[in-house]
């Protein structure tokens, strides 16, 4: 877990995560993110922690 989430959960914040698998050889994780998940990269939100 990311230390936002674990702050999230301490706060009681709601809150829904999307997990995918991780190709270590792409740099961008946002890009990636939105491709696996089926979004626009105008949508993906990385934790900035």
């Amino acid at each position: 877990m990311t230390p936002a989430i674990n702050i999230a959960r301490k706060a009681k914040i709601s809150y829904k995560g999307h997990e995918y698998p991780h190709d270590p050889s792409i740099e961008s994780y946002g890009s990636e993110a939105a491709k696996k998940m089926g979004v626009t990269e105008e949508r993906v939100f990385k934790t900035p922690v």
